[in-house]
């Protein structure tokens, strides 16, 4: 992958990351400095740019130059997922219930009910499946990770993780499915945090890493491109200063094989296609600082 795409305030930025001091494309999917995009994903031809938000658009990356507006309207800040060739969104409501449109045609084909709340969703790579993390309100949470079958609206499993979810990564091949959990569901005792590594063909949990913190509930997870290797966002802390830190795990054994340090907690992270690097976005340690985004080299 040579350009990156970075949701921020105001913006979505196209940065070429063969040529980190060239000036970022800026995408501007409102008028206003306030940008709504909840989830966005390069055309298969990789020329183009899908974002959804309050609106769905698609965007010339060379220039950020929109090329059309799609006619759904869609709620300020919702929970919203663009598939991988483009075709379907879901967008969550504020009752629980997940909309799937037709984006050739922007209709409803059809709705998922089940959760109170939702606080993520994602589609499976390559199989007709949506998995969805429940979220947090001021009348309650939501603890569930719901898997549907997109084909026939049915519910495939469900999982407890113990906290609103607000995470979650398939690996490239679609064989497994992370989960950032709190494996101590007594609320009253301190969080026990872990990534459970759920097997898409039986839908059971196959594997449990213990990390250190819940962060990466917050700072994500991200398999490699042949899906043998999982980043999970964590945090160390040392007196009053708390940094980020990536540890990067063997998926099959749950052995850790390296760690990268940031000044600041991360916010997000994501293994190019080709799984030779990864992105890291934190937010800048000094007050009112912008936020970074760093470009490491990943282990093959």
């Amino acid at each position: 992958g040579t350009i990156l795409a970075v949701n921020s305030v105001g913006a979505v930025w196209l940065h070429h990351v063969d040529s980190p001091g060239a000036a970022p494309v800026a995408i501007k999917p409102n008028q206003v400095d306030t940008n709504h995009t909840s989830d966005m994903v390069f055309t298969p031809l990789g020329n183009a740019l899908i974002t959804i938000g309050d609106s769905l658009q698609t965007w010339n990356i060379a220039n950020g130059a929109q090329l059309s507006t799609g006619s759904i309207t869609l709620p300020v800040g919702g929970i919203s997922a663009i598939n991988a060739t483009g075709t379907i969104a879901a967008v969550a409501t504020d009752t629980g219930a997940i909309n799937i449109y037709d984006l050739q045609t922007s209709q409803i084909v059809s709705t998922l009910t089940g959760h109170s709340l939702v606080q993520e969703t994602v589609f499976h790579p390559n199989r007709n499946i949506l998995v969805s993390g429940g979220g947090a309100g001021m009348t309650g949470s939501d603890n569930t990770v719901r898997l549907w079958d997109l084909s026939t609206g049915t519910q495939l499993a469900i999982f407890n993780a113990g906290q609103p979810v607000s995470r979650l990564a398939f690996s490239p091949d679609g064989s497994t499915l992370a989960i950032p959990v709190n494996l101590n569901l007594d609320q009253s005792q301190p969080p026990f945090p872990a990534v459970n590594l759920v097997d898409m063909q039986t839908f059971s949990v196959r594997s449990t890493i213990n990390v250190a913190s819940l962060a990466a509930n917050n700072g994500g997870l991200s398999f490699n491109a042949d899906s043998t290797l999982l980043a999970v966002a964590d945090t160390t802390t040392s007196g009053t200063l708390t940094q980020g830190v990536v540890v990067i795990y063997q998926a099959n054994s749950g052995a850790q094989v390296a760690t990268i340090t940031v000044p600041a907690p991360i916010t997000a992270l994501s293994f190019s296609p080709e799984g030779t690097l990864l992105a890291i976005a934190y937010e800048d340690p000094n007050f009112w600082g912008p936020s970074r985004v760093e470009v490491r080299g990943a282990l093959q």
